[in-house]
């Protein structure tokens, strides 16, 4: 059964989400300052782990572009003024050891 799900990523840089296998991934948003996506997903399928990375506007990005695909884009207010967050998903070889600075 095909359904829309919305899935939180949580507050980490490098977050990980169990998602049914082939989910296609519609939208990203911050919600409460916290990274969330939202897939269409067939509900029969086994679930497996797929790795993602919220860079900042300006951040240094050590990793081959080819292993990374971008989802979107998004703002929320700080205490400092409005962050930018880009939400991009590991791909190919980019699932294994991530090398950031």
């Amino acid at each position: 059964m095909f359904r829309t799900w919305k899935y939180v990523l949580g507050d980490s840089d490098y977050p990980q989400a169990k998602l049914p296998k082939g989910a296609k991934i519609l939208y990203f948003k911050y919600q409460n300052k916290v990274p969330c996506i939202w897939a269409y997903v067939n509900a029969e399928m086994p679930d497996e782990i797929r790795k993602f990375w919220v860079v900042e506007t300006g951040q240094v990005m050590n990793i081959d572009p080819r292993f990374l695909y971008y989802i979107g884009s998004d703002t929320f207010e700080t205490s400092v003024g409005p962050h930018v967050g880009h939400l991009y998903e590991l791909v190919g070889q980019g699932k294994g050891n991530l090398v950031v600075s």
